[in-house]
């Protein structure tokens, strides 16, 4: 009985594996062992042929590597476009408003730039609000807007100047739009002094309309133009760039 019962054990195993052997045998019939062996035929028929086809390139791209990834630029016309748009921003925005605010007086705006050395009209409303947090803010607002100018100036000459390689020239425009990460710290800076906040005395009473009796994250918000918001694009995204490239 013992025997009997084992039997059919056996031919099941068996069985299993015939079944295991012919699926490793399918397994192979694949490019690189018996479909097309080790050893691939050549695909051109003859020199000729490939000679032929090689001139029907060169007549169609004018050179055969065109539009081979390998002998392309290593900085597209595309990225190039993109890093141009963004250094123009950043170097125009220094000088448009970056804060506009309506008080008792008429309307105000101040510049990313010059807004620091307004000291007639912009000073005034800081030091009428007292505290750190909001002179500290401006010091960084007109560190980062200088920062804007002067490597908006160095993104938009980075692409045109020539290099003794493509792989210096890849490194250098990558260095310099790297450096964009300065200003994005200081921007980070100021929105962390708007978690901060501070208390304004008699804020209410200052001239200045919609101002509240705390300086916040919303009032930088609420008081920002667009000048400052063109500034933070710009460096965002040439900063972008340099990680892409």
């Amino acid at each position: 009985m013992a025997e009997d019962k084992a039997e059919p054990k056996s031919e099941a195993g068996a069985k299993q594996t015939a079944e295991t052997s012919t699926l490793g045998d399918e397994r192979y019939q694949y490019i690189g062992f018996e479909a097309f062996g080790a050893k691939p035929g050549k695909f051109w028929k003859s020199d000729t042929e490939r000679q032929s086809y090689v001139e029907k390139v060169k007549e169609q791209v004018g050179s055969i590597y065109r539009n081979s990834v390998v002998y392309s630029s290593a900085i597209s016309a595309t990225d190039r476009v993109f890093i141009v748009i963004a250094s123009l921003a950043m170097i125009v925005s220094p000088f448009l408003p970056w804060f506009s605010v309506k008080t008792i007086y008429g309307p105000e705006s101040f510049t990313g730039l010059l807004g620091y050395f307004h000291r007639d009209g912009f000073w005034f409303y800081v030091q009428m609000m007292g505290g750190w947090v909001i002179p500290v803010s401006v010091y960084l607002l007109t560190a980062m807007a200088l920062l804007s100018l002067v490597l908006g100036i160095f993104g938009l000459a980075a692409p045109f100047m020539k290099s003794k390689s493509e792989a210096a020239y890849v490194h250098r425009v990558k260095t310099l739009l790297r450096l964009n990460v300065i200003p994005f710290l200081v921007f980070l800076a100021i929105i962390f002094l708007g978690l901060v906040t501070q208390q304004i005395p008699f804020g209410e009473h200052l001239g200045v309309y919609d101002l509240g009796s705390r300086y916040s994250f919303v009032t930088l918000i609420q008081f920002s133009s667009y000048g400052f918001w063109l500034a933070v694009f710009g460096i965002l995204l040439n900063f972008n760039k340099s990680r892409e490239l």
